[in-house]
């Protein structure tokens, strides 16, 4: 319903958890196929299956990456509070809607079902991106209308159904510039390569990550979502204790901030990622591109229960042997 909603051309979204998201993976790969813009929420809790279906995880940040078959650019976000959710929902419909590719914003139930007093909220802040969306007098002005056009960016412009001259296809199909089903070796190879161009040009538009605490701290905390409380917490604790720390939340999940996070090891002593599952899903992932080092920590909890302060104080301690 929300990829139908979609392609009419209004913005669309739809929310489940890491159960539902699984039966969407399919989908998910269509609308990578065929360029529609949509939104997913994904509110983990803690699995496998039915699980702790009251309990909060972080066990799906693989599954929001890597699910569905085939290469395809897409964009996973994070809030780490209930005020980061409402601004990041918005950016979030932006960048479906610029980039053409489903946009995930990955959150956990601590934060979907979070209480919290906050600032009234900056309408300012919120802008409306539609993207490469044509007008009736743009697509006018076309010499004939390829909905899958070749671009620099990799990202073509769109038509909505019924306007005149805006017909085009979006099936399931490997297709050419005009949207027809074309499975030549040619074809195949121009097409992969200009939608998995925008995942290139993203990275200069999704949200950085933040860095919050002492710049100079040897310690450092890397998480995202809803661990961006504790540790910061942690922090206070950790400080009153003599040891400087800082945080580098990730806000953007995917394409990944390496650079970000590379510069950031380089900076500390000892790294702790912090996150709940019992994998260390994002410790992996920060590997893949980073590679194995000796400053890289976990601090892991998976029962279904959020972290405390004190679990992560607790881990530093037992792990750097800085304070007794």
């Amino acid at each position: 319903m929300a990829i139908g909603a979609s392609y009419a051309g209004v913005r669309a979204m739809t929310t489940t958890s890491g159960p539902g998201f699984a039966l969407m993976t399919e989908a998910l790969a269509m609308v990578g196929e065929n360029e529609t813009p949509v939104v997913i929420v994904d509110a983990q809790r803690a699995g496998p299956s039915t699980g702790l279906p009251t309990k909060t995880e972080q066990g799906d940040l693989n599954q929001a990456i890597f699910s569905a078959h085939g290469d395809f650019p897409r964009i996973v976000i994070s809030p780490g509070n209930v005020e980061e959710s409402f601004y990041l929902i918005a950016e979030a419909f932006n960048l479906a809607d610029r980039f053409q590719c489903p946009v995930i914003l990955l959150t956990e139930q601590t934060v979907a079902q979070t209480k919290q007093t906050i600032p009234r909220f900056d309408l300012s802040r919120i802008t409306i991106d539609r993207g490469k969306l044509l007008s009736q007098e743009e697509l006018a002005k076309l010499d004939g209308y390829r909905r899958y056009a070749l671009t620099e960016d990799g990202i073509s412009p769109r038509a909505r159904p019924g306007l005149a001259g805006g017909n085009f296809i979006a099936n399931s199909n490997e297709h050419n510039e005009a949207s027809f089903i074309d499975e030549s070796v040619p074809n195949r190879i121009l097409m992969m390569n200009k939608r998995m161009r925008k995942l290139e040009v993203a990275k200069a538009y999704v949200p950085p990550p933040q860095l919050h605490g002492d710049e100079e701290g040897e310690i450092g905390f890397i998480g995202y979502g809803g661990v961006y409380g504790p540790v910061l917490e942690a922090m206070d604790a950790l400080a009153q204790k003599g040891l400087r720390s800082k945080f580098l939340q990730l806000v953007t999940l995917w394409p990944f901030p390496e650079g970000e996070v590379q510069a950031f090891l380089e900076g500390v002593r000892k790294a702790f990622v912090v996150e709940q599952n019992y994998t260390g899903q994002l410790r992996g992932l920060i590997q893949r591109f980073v590679g194995p080092s000796p400053k890289i920590e976990s601090v892991l909890r998976y029962d279904g229960q959020p972290f405390r302060p004190l679990d992560i104080v607790e881990a530093v301690e037992a792990k750097t042997g800085v304070i007794a």
